[in-house]
């Protein structure tokens, strides 16, 4: 099985940056992001992940766009999540790159949820819990069986009476 190589932020943001613009034109131009440990601002980074929400029917096109202008292997594909591996000019190892598809309503949960860390998702989840809502990844805050925050960041912040938490700053 072959490796995934860890790079430097300032590498795997420039690669985010050139897979973003050779797919933009087929998502909502506002809503394309690189999210994950590049957003975190992490020094090194294992892994590419991208959230969007594609035009009316674009998400397979984004898909192939991607695996025949890269040259990149698709690993997985679905309905909500495509992961792939890319070459590198650098080195022979691949570097893995997860697309998430969004819609309106999910925007903001995905973007959140996708930034991370771990840790930080798990404190939000356990504040969720403590004041009888839910934090799900794929909807939003819940409560009462509702969905009552999951568009934007900030909604979801508030939902949770927190303030909004600067991507760097979600460590723990």
């Amino acid at each position: 099985m072959e490796r995934l190589m860890r790079m430097k932020l300032e590498e795997a943001e420039q690669l985010a940056n050139q897979i973003v613009q050779s797919i933009k034109h087929l998502c909502d131009p506002e809503h394309i992001m690189v999210v994950g440990s590049i957003r975190r601002r992490r020094p090194e980074v294992k892994d590419i992940d991208i959230v969007l929400i594609p035009q009316n029917w674009m998400w397979n096109t984004i898909i192939q766009t991607l695996k025949t202008n890269w040259k990149a292997e698709v690993i997985e594909a679905g309905q909500e999540l495509a992961r792939l591996k890319f070459p590198t000019r650098t080195t022979s190892e691949p570097v893995q790159v997860d697309i998430y598809q969004a819609r309106p309503e999910t925007w903001g949960v995905l973007l959140l949820i996708r930034t991370g860390s771990i840790e930080h998702n798990i404190k939000l989840c356990s504040r969720a819990r403590a004041m009888n809502m839910m934090l799900s990844a794929k909807k939003g805050v819940i409560k009462n069986g509702k969905v009552i925050a999951s568009r934007t960041e900030e909604e979801i912040f508030q939902a949770l009476g927190m303030s909004f938490v600067e991507p760097e700053k979600r460590e723990a």
